[in-house]
């Protein structure tokens, strides 16, 4: 399982033509830079080519001389966030086995919410992500990606399909919790309370071979298969008895 490098796809998705200057280049971040604010203030569904001009203070030409229309403006923003996530995140997910899933999955959900916080457009464009060809698409399908990783290093041969409904289950979950009317993405404490959330259902969906899940009646939903804790645990319980004789 591995993510979409960041020469999968083509650089300037989004863009009506190819910029060649470092001027053009510095145009298109200006023109982007708008429309992630317009975007913050008043979504993307009422995203309009004339309101990113008017942020930018350039004239609707301008605008079109790069993007023929708001679609691709933001499908070219969701890129930059891809592109951030692509450079930001895969060194954190770093296949280690002697690192329990708790502090694994603690390091990437409060690097999501810093990307949240400081990007609040990112969820207004996850938002129209529903269909194929939306904006938001690629960047949803990374943070699944993401989370598939997760799930692939710490759960012992677990099929593709299972796999992917487990992390589609955890960026829905992430992504809806750090969407609350109320709490914030800078709020620690909430934030906090999302990994307790997500580390219970890995615990309770993947437990180690001898936990009690297994065995009792009645004690909620049954374990799918072992996780790699369970071998994490042995190992460690190995070498202490190994270190006392």
């Amino acid at each position: 399982m591995t993510f979409d490098g960041p020469g999968s796809r083509e650089g300037q998705v989004g863009l009506r033509k190819k910029p060649r200057q470092a001027r053009a280049e510095e145009r298109i971040g200006q023109l982007l830079d708008a429309a992630e604010r317009v975007v913050e203030r008043i979504g993307y569904e009422a995203l309009t080519t004339n309101h990113v001009a008017e942020e930018a203070g350039v004239s609707i030409g301008t605008v079109y001389r790069w993007f023929p229309d708001k679609h691709a403006l933001a499908t070219r923003l969701s890129e930059r966030y891809v592109e951030t996530v692509l450079a930001d995140f895969e060194a954190l997910v770093v296949d280690d086995p002697d690192l329990p899933a708790p502090p694994l999955l603690e390091r990437v959900v409060l690097a999501l919410a810093d990307l949240l916080a400081e990007h609040p457009s990112v969820q207004a464009i996850l938002r129209g992500a529903s269909g194929q060809g939306q904006p938001g698409v690629h960047l949803r399908e990374t943070l699944i990606g993401l989370a598939e990783r997760i799930v692939e290093i710490r759960v012992i041969e677990i099929p593709p399909e299972e796999r992917r409904l487990t992390a589609e289950a955890m960026v829905a979950t992430t992504l809806a919790f750090l969407a609350h009317p109320t709490r914030s993405a800078r709020d620690r404490e909430w934030v906090e309370e999302l990994v307790y959330l997500l580390s219970a259902y890995a615990a309770r969906k993947y437990p180690p071979r001898d936990d009690p899940a297994w065995t009792t009646p009645g004690a909620g939903p049954r374990p799918v298969r072992p996780g790699v804790d369970a071998i994490v645990s042995d190992r460690r319980a190995s070498k202490t008895s190994g270190d006392d004789r």
